[in-house]
């Protein structure tokens, strides 16, 4: 009876050490921003997609939220490429309007998801134009997941 016991602890621990989860989805903004909280100009923080350094020009990388809906992005690494490849040497410079949305949910595990909050960049290349907003309170990061967001590849922006 005792090996049954085991079989069954260690059968549950693989299964929840084989689960997968986006590193990031705790730092998720679920509530609701005002939109007076999130216009700002948001640097270039980390990136997790690549083993690559960023250079010190990479790392000056901004995206411009402005109070009147518009935004600026200034030379952001393509690091996630329509293709499927990593173009660090290409820089995307694009403006436009911005406007807060649901970009995602957050489930807790028991079934219950929260809205994700983010923005969303008209005429931005579509790979940059939903951004998730991280934090529950100012300031707020800015995050843009390539892929799977289990497999936690992303680019992160600090506010400035």
């Amino acid at each position: 009876m005792k090996f049954l016991a085991n079989l069954v602890i260690i059968m549950a621990y693989m299964l929840l050490a084989g689960c997968q989860s986006d590193p990031f989805a705790g730092d998720y903004t679920t509530g609701r921003p005002k939109f007076t909280d999130v216009p700002g100009t948001y640097r270039l923080e980390r990136q997790t997609i690549t083993e690559n350094p960023l250079s010190k020009a990479d790392m000056k990388a901004t995206l411009t939220l402005n109070a009147d809906g518009t935004f600026i992005m200034r030379n952001v690494p393509n690091l996630l490429g329509d293709t499927g490849k990593y173009v660090i040497n290409e820089k995307i410079t694009c403006r436009g309007k911005w406007d807060i949305q649901v970009v995602g949910g957050v489930d807790n595990g028991l079934g219950r998801e929260k809205k994700h909050w983010g923005i969303s960049l008209q005429n931005a290349p579509d790979n940059l134009s939903t951004i998730g907003l991280m934090n529950d309170a100012p300031p707020y990061k800015l995050i843009v997941n390539n892929d799977d967001p289990d497999l936690g590849k992303a680019i992160i922006f600090s506010k400035k």
